[in-house]
């Protein structure tokens, strides 16, 4: 015989304490017995429904950033929109916070629902985009030539990633990496 049904507002009331908390601190410092307070919800109910912090973070992660595949215009500005996408949902507290469950080497069954729930659908996206406009020998390779530039600078310079440097990295990689039909 199974439980009751999980009330869907207990993880709205969840997210929206984490999003306060992580307005005013770094993710690293929150507490499950301080999101409990804060949001009035048992930690019984909270580990219920997660093992730890950087579980919750990448559920509510997963929530806030649907699957978003732009209107087809053109190789690049496909790519461009997608990656200004991407660039938003990373250098928001959110991202800071996933960007710290994924370079922890404690976290491994977080990252790997991540890796699961996220980043292979956002690639399998990517590669549709690139299907849909050019012939490329390695879609990974030219994935990861496009992401590795993104990825470096959130995590060592993240002043640096804008617009204008993604319009750049993305204008040399096209221009060097032949992608004509």
């Amino acid at each position: 015989m199974a439980g009751r049904p999980k009330d869907p507002t207990v993880n709205r009331k969840i997210f929206n304490t984490i999003e306060t908390i992580l307005n005013q601190q770094h993710y690293h410092d929150m507490t499950i017995d301080q999101i409990a307070e804060k949001s009035g919800v048992s930690k019984t109910t909270i580990y219920r429904r997660w093992p730890d912090k950087s579980f919750i973070i990448i559920d509510m992660f997963l929530e806030k950033t649907e699957m978003y595949k732009p209107e087809p215009v053109n190789l690049y500005q496909d790519l461009y929109a997608f990656l200004v996408h991407v660039m938003t949902i990373y250098k928001s507290n959110l991202g800071i916070a996933v960007m710290e469950v994924l370079i922890n080497q404690y976290h491994k069954e977080a990252k790997k629902r991540f890796m699961e729930a996220y980043f292979n659908q956002k690639r399998s996206v990517l590669k549709e985009i690139i299907e849909y406009y050019a012939e490329v020998d390695d879609e990974d390779l030219f994935i990861d030539l496009i992401f590795a530039p993104i990825y470096f600078n959130l995590i060592i310079k993240p002043e640096e990633l804008d617009e204008s440097y993604i319009e750049k990295m993305l204008t040399l990689i096209l221009n060097l990496y032949d992608t004509t039909k």
